[in-house]
């Protein structure tokens, strides 16, 4: 099965039907093509049924390239279908007839969808990166919290909102998605392909250079807990052609070395931001680290670390890693840590009650929640997975603990109250209502009912999306936020957000 979508062009007027598949041949740089490529791109936009190109002088095979080089480039075109037919006058293209996937009402509310969750994860971006930095990070994001699609479900994603939708993509949804965050910043970024090894990545402009990034080879598969690699990111094409075999140009030469052999590339948990400093972990070993040189200084110990068992999938120390608020967060066996590097304070964020024999083996960290494993036997395949919310107030410092909060000094107590006024007539007893018996108050996004929504909402919801788990009616009805009558994904990514406080109903 490719991993690349193969786009169907449809011939029509007085010519059989042909199926054509798109090649990597890049399209002209000139100024007729690039205005072809805006109509072309703002007509599917609109869902123009009718999009007419006849005056720019298209034949068929200039158009076979600039609408794979669009499909491949425009991560919101994710309504479209892959697949299109067109008309033409003896060798000059008249009009394309796009096929749609989503339109109407439908495609309105999948990007509202869509901007929300983009919308959220670019608010997760710690402050005070620089691009390289930020792109770094944005790396980490998606190999961390999505999954690479293998088909074992209904059908392969291969855009930004089945990505959304799914939770995983293949290549060229993990490109298109790393471009649309990119390009929502000002970095600029294109899409590499390679019909060699049927894959999709990317090229990047940092530092007025382009490099090659790749994050679905970068995402472990399977798919590990709180791992990502760094092997396929910020490469020059010389050095990715080793593993990704050469017969492919980027449409940018990517021939600055620089990065080539830096040592963070060996780095297989996420990097860590703090105090606008950037940070990563190897072993239980914590570092500072400046990307741009690659130099690297040790500055904590991260507790006592322990080490794979035959069939775990963990190669290494069990210690996780991730960052939030200037703080960064690590797992020793019992409990949930983090350090300071500006103040060198470490400290016990939470303690999780545990079975005997249970250990921690691993976290990372998404926005305010910790994720972090829990297994009986220490293998990750025989864990499961438990969220933390990190509760803190507008300055990121923790809110106080009710039990130090100390009891008012009596001799500092306010003023008595004064009496109230005699004039006012108490309310009559005969004349007042009867007593009515209040309707209970539906608190959507509260599933298990107590009041709040937080982690265990939303992943009731979660689970009952993958039939891990039943939902009373009752829990549905306050499950289903949108009132579309159903459980799906958009309840639980909604009931997340305002765990998160970034949505309200």
């Amino acid at each position: 099965m490719k991993r690349i979508i193969s786009f169907l062009i449809i011939i029509f007027l007085l010519l059989p039907l042909n199926t054509f598949f798109v090649s990597a041949t890049p399209v002209s740089d000139g100024e007729t093509e690039k205005t072809a490529y805006q109509t072309l791109l703002e007509g599917m936009l609109n869902e123009e049924e009718y999009i007419y190109v006849y005056s720019y002088g298209l034949g068929k095979e200039e158009l076979r390239v600039l609408m794979e080089l669009i499909f491949k480039n425009e991560p919101m075109l994710f309504h479209c279908a892959g697949s299109y037919r067109y008309s033409y006058r003896v060798d000059t293209v008249t009009a394309i007839l796009p096929n749609y996937d989503i339109s109407g009402e439908d495609l309105a509310e999948a990007r509202e969808f869509i901007e929300r969750e983009i919308e959220y994860i670019l608010s997760t971006i710690p402050n005070g990166l620089d691009d390289c930095e930020t792109m770094l990070y944005l790396h980490d994001y998606l190999a961390l919290n999505y999954h690479y699609d293998k088909e074992e479900s209904d059908g392969l994603s291969y855009t930004i909102y089945d990505m959304f939708v799914q939770g995983e993509g293949v290549c060229m949804a993990y490109a298109l998605l790393f471009d649309e965050l990119l390009t929502r910043l000002g970095i600029e970024t294109r899409a590499i392909t390679s019909e060699a090894i049927d894959h999709m990545w990317n090229e990047v402009l940092v530092d007025d250079n382009w490099y090659e990034a790749d994050v679905t080879w970068d995402d472990p598969l399977p798919d590990t807990f709180g791992r990502v690699n760094h092997v396929n990111v910020l490469k020059s094409h010389a050095a990715m052609v080793t593993n990704h075999e050469d017969g492919y140009e980027p449409f940018y030469p990517c021939t600055d070395t620089a990065f080539d052999e830096a040592y963070w590339h060996y780095i297989d948990k996420p990097f860590g931001f703090a105090n606008g400093e950037m940070y990563m972990i190897e072993d239980n070993l914590i570092y500072k680290l400046d990307v741009h040189t690659g130099e690297y200084v040790e500055i904590f110990t991260a507790g006592e670390k322990w080490w794979w068992m035959s069939g775990n999938s963990y190669l290494n120390c069990r210690i996780g890693f991730g960052s939030y608020h200037d703080w960064l967060y690590y797992n020793s066996e019992y409990a949930i840590m983090r350090y300071n590097p500006l103040t060198n304070v470490e400290e016990t964020v939470y303690t999780p009650e545990m079975n005997e024999g249970e250990r921690i083996i691993g976290l990372y960290n998404k926005d305010n929640e910790v994720h972090y494993l829990v297994s009986p036997t220490l293998y990750a395949d025989e864990a499961t997975e438990y969220v933390y919310i990190i509760e803190e107030n507008a300055s990121g410092e923790p809110e106080p603990n009710p039990d130090d909060v100390s009891e008012p000094n009596p001799d500092e107590s306010e003023p008595d109250v004064s009496e109230p006024n005699p004039d006012v007539s108490e309310p009559n007893p005969d004349e007042s209502e009867p007593d009515v018996e209040p309707e209970p108050e539906i608190i959507y996004g509260d599933v298990d009912n107590d009041g709040t929504v937080g982690a265990v909402d939303y992943l009731l919801v979660k689970r009952a999306c993958f039939e891990t788990y039943t939902l009373s009616p009752e829990e549905k009805t306050r499950g289903n936020i949108n009132k579309d009558d159903k459980i799906d994904s958009v309840d639980y990514l909604l009931i997340k957000r305002i765990a998160f406080g970034t949505y309200s109903v």
